[in-house]
């Protein structure tokens, strides 16, 4: 617990916690070395902030801690990226254009550089600033094509958004019993997805459902495709994939697969450690085993020995042991909320609008238009509703 010292007395700061059990899960390497990061506001008494550190197969690194003070969280040096949302966000406020913001999605998620310079020279064309303010950015910090496979295919910190919904509960409590409520809230996690993944290996079940349904799918693909070896010393192969009558443009092209480089052209094997259906086809004519280039963070087995870990229930505090210091710290009179009805629920913004998933033609005037939730005009959305003030008032009069 970090404090600081004013006078005679000392002022709480920031509380951290970490459970060995998680530590343990992460550093012996049963899960993907990724870790999202993100932070929700505390509901109480006291304003504040509980961070969240996860791995990406949902396992908890370090528990909540009151991030009043910035300079407290250090970077580890190893890879880091962006969260796409908080990008995309960041355009569109700057540039307030939603088929920009869609643009800007698919570039950072095209598996290609072809795709991505494509997409880049749309953006181009349809605001030059925004374009320029993208080529500011470290494009392995934000892309999937220049990722080189460090983010796994995770491209937002939802992971860190889903459990702060899990711990809404919490965030109005106070800090002591927030650690309590996290604490057993975490090891019902893991006792439940323990017995449950036990049950998938004694059924005979070898991989999580996320990947061996993105197998299977591509397996269905790699049916369609032309394989061709180039060496058999080297293992070089191209892979010809056929017109698809479904998706304009899709199909028709040509991709390299090379095995001992465990690199296919296509980029979504490398993306997402998951054999992509060029890989398949290849493995299926010369009779390999593909599931032999799956990643092996995706067996059921490493997920397993992910929730492995028991949780000792807590002891009475009787039977604490006594600190070797004694320390008295105060509340933090500057993080006093105001008065008033405090807010329980995060007003939505732009980054929850689904207008991503609208197509990047949506540039063309004749395009579909935004449209506000509560006037239905176009223009603006709820958030930014003139009228919202004035329907919150009137539904408030009796």
């Amino acid at each position: 617990m970090d404090c600081s010292e004013s006078s005679n007395e000392e002022d709480f700061q920031i509380v951290h916690v970490e459970v060995m059990q998680f530590i343990v899960v992460f550093y012996v390497i049963h899960c993907r070395p990724v870790i999202s990061i993100d932070a929700t506001h505390l509901y109480g008494k006291y304003k504040g902030k509980l961070l969240i550190a996860m791995a990406t197969d949902g396992i908890v690194i370090q528990s909540c801690f009151d991030d009043t003070t910035r300079g407290y969280l250090q970077p580890p040096l190893t890879h880091h990226r962006y969260c796409l949302r908080h990008l995309v966000s960041n355009v569109n406020t700057n540039f307030n254009s939603v088929p920009l913001k869609n643009l800007v999605w698919n570039a950072a998620t095209a598996n290609q550089v072809r795709k991505f310079e494509n997409t880049m020279d749309c953006i181009k064309n349809v605001n030059p600033a925004a374009y320029n303010y993208l080529k500011e950015v470290n494009q392995e910090k934000w892309t999937l094509v220049h990722d080189h496979g460090h983010r796994y295919g995770a491209m937002t910190t939802n992971l860190s958004e889903c459990f702060n919904g899990v711990l809404k509960g919490a965030r109005s409590l106070p800090i002591t019993a927030m650690v309590k409520f996290t604490f057993y809230k975490v090891n019902s996690y893991f006792d439940e997805r323990r017995n449950k993944t036990l049950e998938k290996l004694e059924e005979g079940q070898v991989w999580c459902k996320y990947a061996y349904d993105n197998f299977e799918e591509n397996q269905e693909k790699a049916k369609l495709h032309i394989v061709r070896r180039m060496s058999a010393q080297q293992r070089l192969y191209t892979v010809e994939t056929q017109s698809s009558l479904l998706n304009t443009g899709g199909g028709d092209h040509t991709h390299r697969v090379s095995l001992i480089d465990m690199t296919c052209t296509c980029g979504k094997w490398e993306a997402n450690k998951i054999p992509c259906s060029h890989l398949i086809a290849v493995c299926a004519k010369h009779n390999h085993d593909a599931t032999e280039y799956m990643d092996h963070f995706y067996r059921l087995e490493e997920r397993y020995h992910s929730y492995e870990p028991i949780f000792q229930p807590l002891k009475d505090r009787l039977e604490w042991p006594e600190p070797a210091e004694r320390r008295t710290v105060m509340p933090n009179q500057r993080l006093i909320r105001e008065k008033g009805r405090p807010k329980s629920t995060r007003i939505r913004n732009e980054m929850d609008d689904e207008d991503r998933e609208l197509p990047t033609s949506l540039w063309i005037e004749n395009g579909p238009k935004l449209k506000c939730g509560l006037c239905r005009q176009e223009g603006h959305n709820r958030r930014t509703c003139p009228t919202r003030n004035v329907a919150s008032t009137s539904h408030g009069a009796m």
